[in-house]
């Protein structure tokens, strides 16, 4: 191809224009997700550190999406076989997925408890025999201080029944 006089090879544009999508893309998807869940929006069911949880966890989920299709398509244009590189993948994550179960629970019992309102930071909670403040939620784990000064960490598959 060429471009005021220039001759440019295929790979090169090709690599502009897809960064140039990716970081577009990128930018704009955020912006949405930003806008949509937007903390000093009154949403009915949640407050606003919720609000703040879910929209940067969106955010994170869209960038990391955006670049790995990205890096893909970067590999295909200089002649890498992606189909054999995404197979791979899926097999290393679902290994990755058995050998990190726990880790795995933890995240999605915490995902359930911010989505669920189960509990927030500053709330008077019993979680089994262990009453006390909740310091910070997570989506590994809960830091709960008793009157005592003691601080728990539970881990969020652990956390059965809650007395809020």
């Amino acid at each position: 191809m060429k471009i005021f006089g220039l001759t440019i090879a295929k790979e090169i544009y090709m690599t502009v224009i897809i960064i140039a999508v990716a970081f577009f893309l990128e930018k704009v998807l955020k912006m949405m997700v930003k806008k949509t869940f937007n903390p000093s929006k009154k949403h009915k069911k949640f407050d606003s550190r919720r609000v703040s949880t879910i929209r940067s966890l969106l955010c994170s989920i869209i960038k990391y999406a955006i670049w790995i299709f990205a890096i893909l398509s970067l590999l295909s244009v200089y002649g890498v076989n992606t189909a054999a590189l995404v197979t791979g993948l899926g097999v290393a994550s679902l290994v990755i997925g058995l050998a990190f179960q726990d880790i795995l629970k933890d995240v999605l019992a915490g995902t359930s408890i911010l989505f669920e309102n189960w509990y927030a930071v500053g709330d008077l909670v019993k979680i089994d025999s262990f009453t006390g403040t909740v310091l910070s939620v997570g989506l590994k784990s809960t830091r709960i201080q008793a009157y005592s000064g003691e601080i728990k960490i539970i881990p969020n598959r652990n956390i059965n029944e809650v007395i809020n």
